[in-house]
C-alpha cells in the first residue's frame, strides 16, 4: 500500500495528464467535420475529398514532428531540472494549440490551426514526462502495473474527450462554426495547467550529470534496446494508422453524425481503459512479457480482419458489429503490448535516466504517428480506408520479432 505523500504525488500526476488528455481528445470529432464537411468554413464547400484528405494528414502529422524532435530534450531536460517544470510546458502547449484551433475555424483560414498544431507539438504532451515520474515513484515489481493505471487515466479521458465532444460539435453552429470543442478544450487546458502548481517534484536532478542532452542519449543505447524499440515503432505504426484514420472513415464511408463517431471513438479508450487496468495484470499472472506480447499482436491482427470485413457491405447489421468489434481487439492488443514495452524500456535504462527513456518511448511513438498521418492523407485521398487496410503489415512484423 501507499504511504500518503505517494499517493497525493500518484493523484496530482494523473489529475494533469487526465486533464491534458481530456484537452486533446475533445476536439477529435470536430475535427473530422471541420476538414470534411461541406458546410466547414475552413475550406470552400466545393473542396474535393482528396484535397481534404491531404490537409487533413497534413495537420495532424504536424504536432508529432514536432513532438519528435521536441520531446527527447524535454524528457532530458527533466532529468536536469525536475518533471514538474516540463508538466507545466506541456500543459501550456495544448492550450496554445486549441485557441490557435479555434480562431483558425471562425477565420477560416487552415495556416493558424497549423501554427497551433507546431506550437502545441514543440510543447509535446504530459504523458512522457508523467511516466518518467511514475517511473521515480515505482518499484520494479510495480512498473508495468502502475503503468497500466495511468494509462487507464489517460484512456478514460479519452473516452469522455470525444463522447463530449461530439455532442458540442454541432452546438451554435451557425455562430462557432465547428469551434465550440476547442474552446471547451482551451478551458480545460487552462484547468491542467493549475493542477500542475499542485504537483509535488518526484525527482530531485543529478548536478553531476551535465553533459549536452544528445551525448547522453548516444551513452544509453544498448544492444539490448533493439528488439523493444523495434516493438514499440511497429506497434504505434499500426495503431497510430488506425486511430487516426477510422474517424474519417466513419464520416466519409459510414456516413456517421459527429454524436456516432464521438461514442465510436470513445468506446475505443473504454476499452483501453479496461485493459489496461485488467489486462496486464491478468497476463503478467500466467506467462511471461514475451509471449504477452506476442498475443496481443494475434488480437490486433484478429481486429483488423474483423474490420476489413465490416467494410464489405457498410450498411449491412453484421458489418456494423464487426466494424465495432475489431475496435475491442484493436485498441486493447496495443495497450498492454504497450505497457509491456514501455516498462522493459524503463528497466533497460537506469534510474537516473527515466525522462531520457521515456523520452526515447515518444521520440519512436511521434514519429510513427507522423509518418502514418502523413502517408496516410494521402492513402486517404485515393480511397479512405486505404490506411486502414495497410496497417496490419506492421503488426505481422512484431509476430516475427
Amino acid at each position: 500500500m501507499f504511504n500518503k505523500p505517494f499517493n497525493f504525488k500518484m493523484f496530482s500526476l494523473l489529475l494533469i495528464t487526465f486533464l491534458d488528455t481530456l484537452s486533446l481528445n475533445i476536439i477529435t470529432p470536430a475535427l473530422v467535420f471541420v476538414f470534411f464537411d461541406t458546410n466547414s468554413a475552413l475550406f470552400p464547400a466545393d473542396t474535393s475529398q482528396a484535397i481534404r484528405s491531404h490537409w487533413y494528414g497534413l495537420t495532424i502529422s504536424l504536432p508529432y514532428f514536432a513532438a519528435m524532435i521536441a520531446t527527447p530534450f524535454l524528457t532530458s531536460l527533466s532529468d536536469r531540472y525536475g518533471r514538474k517544470a516540463i508538466l507545466f510546458v506541456a500543459s501550456f502547449g495544448a492550450l496554445i494549440f486549441a485557441l490557435c484551433s479555434g480562431i483558425s475555424i471562425l477565420a477560416g483560414m487552415i495556416v493558424i490551426m497549423l501554427i497551433g498544431k507546431f506550437s502545441g507539438g514543440l510543447c509535446a504532451r504530459s504523458e512522457p514526462t508523467a511516466l518518467a515520474a511514475l517511473n521515480d515513484l515505482s518499484p520494479s515489481h510495480r512498473k508495468a502495473v502502475n503503468i497500466g493505471i495511468l494509462q487507464a487515466t489517460i484512456a478514460f479521458a479519452a473516452f469522455g474527450g470525444p463522447v463530449l465532444g461530439g455532442y458540442v460539435t454541432k452546438w451554435h453552429f451557425a455562430q462557432l462554426n465547428y469551434s465550440t470543442a476547442f474552446w471547451l478544450a482551451a478551458i480545460i487546458a487552462f484547468l491542467s495547467i493549475g493542477a500542475v502548481f499542485l504537483f509535488k517534484e518526484t525527482y530531485i536532478p543529478i548536478t553531476e550529470n551535465r553533459l549536452p542532452v544528445l551525448q547522453q542519449l548516444r551513452t544509453l543505447w544498448t544492444s539490448a534496446l533493439l528488439k523493444p524499440i523495434s516493438l514499440m515503432l511497429l506497434f504505434q505504426l499500426a495503431w497510430s494508422t488506425y486511430y487516426q484514420f477510422t474517424p474519417p472513415v466513419l464520416k466519409q464511408y459510414y456516413h456517421y453524425s459527429p454524436q456516432a463517431v464521438g461514442w465510436f471513438i470513445g468506446l475505443i479508450a473504454l476499452w483501453i481503459t479496461i485493459a489496461s487496468l485488467y489486462g496486464v495484470r491478468f497476463l503478467k499472472s500466467f506467462t511471461n512479457d514475451a509471449a504477452s506480447i506476442r498475443y496481443c499482436a494475434y488480437g490486433m491482427l484478429g481486429g483488423f480482419f474483423l474490420t476489413m470485413l465490416g467494410y464489405i457491405a457498410p450498411h449491412y447489421w453484421l458489418c456494423q458489429i464487426l466494424l465495432w468489434t475489431g475496435a475491442i481487439l484493436i485498441p486493447m492488443g496495443d495497450v498492454i503490448a504497450y505497457c509491456l514495452i514501455v516498462a522493459m524500456l524503463s528497466e533497460i535504462i537506469g534510474k537516473a535516466h527515466q525522462g531520457k527513456a521515456m523520452g526515447l518511448c515518444f521520440f519512436l511513438a511521434y514519429s510513427a504517428w507522423g509518418v502514418t498521418a502523413l502517408l496516410g492523407g494521402y492513402l486517404a485521398g485515393m480511397h479512405i480506408v486505404l490506411p486502414i487496410m495497410i496497417a496490419p503489415l506492421a503488426v505481422l512484423l512484431c509476430c516475427f520479432i
